[in-house]
């Protein structure tokens, strides 16, 4: 056998000190996974060992951190660094090792180049070529989706790009675009579009967030008049495969579920962002459906001047999906007690105003836990059975499509209930 595992593997089984039921390679992963969580410092990641290894003497505590890397490298949790350009042009690596400079832009290779000692390049590259396969040794087998190659899309692609599918290293990209006004609404014809690009080879407990370049575009307003929804060719479909994938681009689940919650709370409350307003019930009573919902003349007389006189006033009915008053301030002040863990949410009591009849200042995360924590709970008993059940069944199906692990039996019936959700809508 390999003796540098034997000599981990007896570790593994050796006590940290005489009579401690941990073992030194459990305390040395635990040490490192907190200097990672707390971002702690090489050299103050030295000290702390230099300490422990003073006030503990019989301990098995590593020297220092480049000396704790070292030993976890040996069980496959290191990586190999690779010197890159600081444009990104090319890799030091292989053939170009020994090169000082980039072969395309000729921008110098280390920060420093009268550094006598040891220099330090203008970038790092740590690439795990264990991870980037593992999208191939690594599909879920009991029928959930954890990851998009355990989905239909991406199961589909292979079996039409067999020779690419057969190379698992070759790299599998997800792309997310969008714009942003970076001043607000003050000035509409400036916007920003950031792209992020990520890889889906790792596993999706260590995706990272890359950097992102932003493409600055000013907005045409005579093109913006001439053009409808839907009538531009995405760039997209250059790709020689796009036009054969069979899920081409996905909605942003966060602020799809931010504009249903939007929706559902302000027609509910009855606030000013409200679209049930007397417009929407003179359409009603135009298309001849929901009599009871058409808005209704009230006459109320009046004396004046020692004359009496009729006043004519147009009373819009309370409908059985919003609340009434009572309700209105029993549903906020039910948010505004609930009591979260440490960032677990949002401290919920301040977005409810001071009244106690509506919410302000809530972001599109927040109108994502609000749906599905906080709303089921919160409608149960302040709306008809009717309607709280059909508000409850539609949080429950955000929900399962925000679930970590998705079944896929589950999903098929989602697509079912939600035809169901609509109509009682």
């Amino acid at each position: 056998m390999n003796p540098e595992f034997d000599a981990l593997f007896e570790e593994l089984n050796t006590e940290l000190y005489p009579d401690c039921e941990m073992s030194s390679l459990k305390f040395l992963a635990k040490l490192l996974h907190i200097k990672v969580i707390n971002k702690w410092t090489n050299s103050s990641f030295d000290q702390l060992v230099e300490l422990l290894r003073v006030a503990f003497p019989k301990s098995k505590i590593p020297t220092s951190h480049y000396e704790a890397k070292k030993k976890l490298k040996k069980i496959g949790l290191g990586y190999e660094s690779i010197h890159a350009c600081k444009y990104d042009c090319a890799l030091f690596w292989k053939g170009n090792d020994s090169i000082q400079n980039c072969l395309i832009c000729n921008e110098s290779r280390w920060v420093d180049t009268t550094t006598k000692g040891k220099r330090v390049p203008q970038k790092v590259l740590r690439f795990t070529a264990k991870d980037m396969i593992w999208h191939n040794t690594g599909r879920s087998t009991d029928g959930m989706m954890y990851h998009p190659v355990d989905g239909k899309s991406w199961q589909e692609f292979d079996k039409r790009y067999p020779e690419f599918a057969k190379e698992p290293r070759n790299v599998r990209l997800g792309l997310t675009a969008d714009g942003f006004n970076s001043f607000g609404n003050f000035n509409n014809n400036y916007s920003i579009w950031q792209v992020i690009l990520t890889t889906y080879n790792t596993p999706p407990w260590i995706w990272k967030h890359p950097d992102y370049g932003g493409k600055k575009r000013k907005c045409d307003n005579e093109r913006k008049k001439r053009e409808l929804n839907w009538t531009k060719r995405s760039i997209f479909f250059e790709l020689e495969y796009w036009s054969s994938l069979d899920l081409k681009h996905n909605f942003d689940v966060i602020h799809v579920s931010k504009n249903v919650n939007e929706s559902v709370l302000n027609i509910a409350l009855m606030n000013d962002k409200s679209k049930d307003k007397k417009e929407a019930r003179i359409d009603l009573k135009n298309m001849g459906i929901r009599p009871d919902q058409w808005p209704k003349e009230k006459v109320k007389k009046m004396k004046k001047h020692n004359k009496k006189e009729k006043k004519k006033k147009e009373i819009i009915p309370h409908a059985s999906y919003t609340f009434k008053p009572i309700d209105r301030q029993r549903f906020c002040q039910f948010i505004k007690g609930v009591r979260l863990h440490d960032g677990f949410g949002l401290n919920i009591k301040k977005q409810v105003n001071d009244t106690e009849s509506n919410f302000v200042g809530l972001k599109s995360h927040d109108h994502h836990f609000l749906m599905q924590r906080l709303l089921p709970k919160g409608v149960r008993t302040c709306l008809p059975p009717n309607v709280s059940r059909t508000t409850i069944d539609l949080c429950t199906f955000f929900k399962k499509n925000c679930e970590r692990s998705l079944d896929v039996n589950d999903m098929r019936n989602a697509k079912t209930e939600v035809v169901k959700i609509l109509c009682n809508l």
